[in-house]
């Protein structure tokens, strides 16, 4: 499988050079991609926002602190199988999109190559680790896929920082005390 993982900038310019694209937004994007012309690839569209760990009370109930669910990543390996080329693309693609395109390889794949696979696709991957966690349940690895990326996640500074730095612009973004 041709696999891309990228930003929507990117995403938007390559849509149309895939079989299959997955869009991750966050819950309230006014930047969407859309096919508005056919043919067009296969389209699964996923609203959810990038963030490892939900927000504290009240603000986990606020609809654009939607965190990902079970479903949305057992749609995106499910739609992810089998394709010739898929492009998996949010915002930045960075964390929901590489945490997506690493369940559909571990969906293939052992959870290590899976990685190795993602790392070689998107170098400057940071998987959002919730992500993670529901595709390890979902494929039934006990928790090694989690295992996995959380030892490689140690070995880099920076993915902390990342992370670190994307929630407190989530909460940012709307005005809120970051929470980190």
């Amino acid at each position: 499988m041709r696999l891309v993982v990228n930003s929507y900038n990117w995403a938007r310019r390559h849509k149309r050079d895939f079989e299959a694209v997955i869009s991750l937004e966050d819950p309230d994007a006014r930047r969407k991609l859309r096919f508005t012309r056919k043919p067009h690839p296969d389209h699964l569209v996923l609203k959810f926002v990038d963030m490892d760990r939900p927000p504290p009370a009240p603000y986990c109930d606020w609809p654009v602190f939607t965190m990902a669910e079970r479903s949305h990543v057992e749609r995106a390996i499910e739609f992810g199988r089998n394709r010739e080329s898929l492009l998996v693309h949010c915002q930045v693609g960075i964390g929901r999109s590489t945490a997506i395109a690493l369940a559909v390889l571990a969906s293939q794949m052992d959870d290590e190559d899976a990685l190795r696979k993602l790392l070689e696709v998107r170098p400057e991957a940071v998987p959002n680790l919730h992500v993670v966690a529901l595709a390890d349940d979902i494929l039934g690895r006990g928790g090694n896929l989690t295992r996995v990326v959380t030892e490689w996640d140690r070995t880099l500074a920076r993915n902390r920082r990342r992370r670190d730095e994307n929630r407190k612009a989530h909460f940012t973004y709307y005005g809120l005390k970051p929470d980190i």
